[in-house]
């Protein structure tokens, strides 16, 4: 999903516009993350009691060893049972 964050170096009347052109309401908290060799995030928080919402579920964590954020394609837990990206 795309959006567009509008503000004007406040917190007060910074607004999310979707990419239908409606506001997204409900926000606690955004967090714009720029930092070097690591993909850009747009993170909002909202609060809500009903969604509905589609698309791709990607996950990042940070390499145990090598450090560095990475995409994760597959999770093994313990108990064997998986989860695979896409």
């Amino acid at each position: 999903m795309n959006a567009k964050v509008i503000s004007g170096g406040k917190a007060f009347g910074t607004k999310v516009i979707l990419e239908d052109g409606g506001e997204l309401r409900g926000i606690t908290h955004i967090q714009w993350t720029a930092a070097v060799d690591d993909v850009c995030r747009l993170d909002v928080q909202v609060i809500m009691s009903k969604v509905e919402a589609e698309g791709v579920l990607k996950l990042f964590s940070e390499h145990p060893t090598e450090g560095g954020i990475r995409e994760v394609a597959k999770v093994i837990y313990a108990d064997g049972s998986e989860w695979a990206a896409g």
